[in-house]
């Protein structure tokens, strides 16, 4: 049976029982190498880079920005212009990269977890918000609760964008309680005055953001009545017209 097994016509003709058949088979899998979990990280990462959120172009003007608080008003509206323009669902990953790119903090690992530690100095917040309140929504992504609770409570304008109205959304879900409040009373002022084609196209990303963002209990029904009303509820059926895939999908499985 060894001469056999060596010889590729005998192995054919006579291929052995099924439980030989089996160990053979057991011991070449367990001749090779099997990956360990760097192995698997890396083909993950090479499989999929990660892609960022802010172009190299908006990143850059961030980081201008970031280094001339206050000074330039017209620099600050370019910047939330070009924010404006980014899809509501981008708003997780794009709020640590717009904190990380204005340079309001840096990123520390603790405990597994990274958190990111301001070096803005947050007592300058005030005044600038009284000296212009547009900084207001660009202080939702401040690392400082107490900015961004500052910022919340200073807005009393609509989000013009979808990607605003998410990032009103997402403070809702904070990780701070008084930020949530503070998130909850902005929604409550300003949230029934957004247009309706803005609150659509956010519907389409938040209405199953309730499901996954876990930080939250009552803080979505503010939600619930923006979306529940007649305008809105008019130009989702629109885009659920356009499509019936992606977003949308998840919109009707939601609704």
């Amino acid at each position: 049976n060894c001469r056999s097994l060596r010889s590729p016509d005998a192995a054919k003709r006579n291929p052995g029982t099924p439980s030989r058949i089996a160990l053979r088979s057991i011991r070449a899998t367990f001749a090779m190498r099997l990956p360990t979990v760097e192995d698997c990280c890396q083909a993950i990462a090479m499989a999929s880079p990660p892609r960022s959120a802010l172009s190299p172009a908006l990143a850059a003007k961030l980081t201008a920005l970031g280094g001339r608080l206050g000074q330039s008003d017209g620099e600050l509206e370019d910047v939330l212009t070009d924010l404006s323009a980014l899809p509501a669902n981008l708003i997780v990953r794009a709020s640590r990269e717009i904190a990380m790119a204005t340079r309001f903090g840096w990123w520390r690992e603790r405990n597994g977890l990274l958190f990111l530690t301001p070096f803005s100095n947050p007592s300058s917040a005030p005044e600038l918000l009284k000296k212009n309140p547009d900084y207001a929504w660009l202080f939702l992504f401040h690392p400082s609760g107490y900015v961004r609770e500052a910022a919340l409570d200073s807005i009393n304008s609509p989000p013009t964008s979808p990607f605003f109205f998410s990032a009103l959304a997402w403070r809702l879900n904070d990780w701070i309680l008084p930020v949530r409040r503070a998130a909850g009373r902005c929604a409550t002022r300003v949230l029934h005055r957004t247009s309706a084609d803005v609150a659509a196209n956010a519907a389409l990303y938040l209405l199953d953001r309730r499901f996954v963002w876990g930080r939250w209990s009552d803080e979505p029904k503010v939600l619930d009545a923006a979306f529940a009303r007649q305008d809105v509820i008019a130009a989702l059926v629109g885009h659920l017209q356009q499509g019936s895939t992606g977003p949308l999908t998840s919109c009707l499985r939601n609704a």
